[in-house]
């Protein structure tokens, strides 16, 4: 799974013994869930999960100010896709210049490769080709991070071959995102490893680590955490938000209070304000199919709601029938002279010419039998149908006839007068 996501949107809770590292999740769907880093020397540093605990569970949730009660740690969604081979002299204005002989293949962790420019912001350089770009994430500061290249729409992680990647390399990169190569450096993205804590640390200062460079990124530890009713009135918050997993001052609209606890609404009910205690039922003509929501929905056209109250989906209207209005208890049937062979529609089918339909709510039109058709589309009954009488066709066919012949002639003498006055 490549990481695509900016260092300085990350949520940084910073721990009580001040000691100049912090934690933080990131690739999670909240601060309380995602992959641990921790930043130490000013470097954001992945943790392996060689040797990790439900204590260090524990302590890493503490700092975050929340309880744990569940401790993940495994994949963190397979290798990075990853830049090699990329090379060059420091004068370069982009970095498509230092691709000659560049390789795309996965790599570890400790492959990827950081850098730090200078700290003054000067004019950007020359763009080089035409839509690639770079940018540096997972970064302390703006002008330092993880070096990622973009080509073509796919951000790629820049990783070192051989020890070649140097400062050579970050006085291109800096060159390109707008910073001074003044003190440029690169440096290979360390790994924090072998991490061992009691449970009872109240920061990861205190637990024993080490630093290394043997972690895949298939080996990150991912954590997951959660408040509990104590620890939040402890910390002189009201609630502990069980879907959030966080300690709130106020329990939001959207969820109900039960004990300390906030909780989120079920789909079918909804609650528009702050701190109550029940959630309401989707009034009559609305639903709702997601939790924790404030309002309910009404159905669009072609649909419809089949109970009374606390509906959590629509349904469509079946064959024979259609719906053209929003937020609608029923169907409407299709009138007679029409059908509707589909469902979830808005209208109505007029039957063709040669068919009726005498019922509502049917799917197809009646043919009229022996050859027979009607005058006009959209008719109600079989008395409509009528044959042709052997007479009628012959009579029109001559009046056919005689009507083309008239109408040649008078082409045709019209034609001669122009003629005349031409030559004339």
């Amino acid at each position: 799974m490549q990481m695509i996501v900016l260092g300085f949107l990350f949520i940084v809770i910073r721990k009580t013994v001040l000691t100049g590292e912090v934690i933080r999740l990131i690739n999670g769907p909240n601060p309380l869930q995602g992959e641990l880093q921790v930043l130490q020397d000013g470097i954001w540093s992945y943790v392996c999960y060689d040797n990790w605990t439900v204590q260090n569970t524990n302590v890493m949730c503490r700092m975050l100010r929340n309880k744990a009660y569940d401790g993940r740690y495994g994949t963190s969604g397979g290798y990075r896709a990853c830049m090699y081979n990329i090379t060059c002299s420091g004068d370069e204005e982009s970095i498509d210049e230092c691709m000659n002989g560049v390789v795309y293949k996965s790599c570890l962790l400790h492959e990827s490769v950081s850098v730090r420019c200078g700290e003054y912001k000067m004019i950007p350089s020359t763009p080089g080709i035409p839509g690639i770009r770079v940018r540096l994430v997972d970064g302390n500061k703006q002008n330092e991070g993880n070096v990622e290249v973009g080509l073509n729409g796919t951000w790629r992680r820049v990783a070192n071959t051989n020890n070649s990647w140097g400062n050579k390399e970050a006085d291109v990169i800096c060159r390109m995102v707008g910073y001074s190569t003044d003190n440029a450096i690169g440096f290979h993205t360390p790994t924090l490893t072998q991490v061992q804590c009691t449970g009872i640390e109240s920061s990861i200062d205190l637990c024993s680590r080490e630093m290394g460079n043997s972690c895949a990124s298939t080996y990150l530890v991912y954590l997951y955490c959660s408040c509990i009713s104590s620890n939040c009135n402890e910390n002189s918050f009201r609630y502990c938000d069980v879907a959030l997993g966080t300690c709130e001052t106020a329990c939001s609209p959207g969820r109900y209070i039960s004990g300390s606890d906030c909780y989120i609404c079920g789909a079918g009910t909804y609650q528009p304000a702050t701190d109550q205690h029940i959630c309401f039922y989707c009034p009559f003509g609305t639903y709702q199919n997601l939790f924790g929501q404030s309002s309910c929905k009404a159905c669009p056209v072609g649909k419809y709601i089949n109970s009374i109250v606390g509906a959590t989906t629509c349904t469509s209207c079946p064959p024979g029938t259609y719906q053209d209005q929003i937020g609608q208890i029923s169907c409407k049937q299709c009138d007679a002279g029409s059908y509707q062979n589909m469902a979830e529609q808005t209208s109505c089918i007029t039957c063709e010419t040669g068919t009726y339909q005498n019922s509502i709510g049917k799917t197809t039109c009646i043919p009229c039998e022996g050859g027979s058709t009607t005058i006009r589309p959209g008719s109600i009954t079989q008395s409509e149908c009528y044959k042709r009488q052997v007479n009628d066709l012959c009579q029109q066919t001559v009046l056919g006839r005689l009507l083309t012949a008239a109408m040649f002639l008078a082409a045709k003498y019209c034609f001669v007068i122009i003629y005349h006055k031409i030559i004339s």
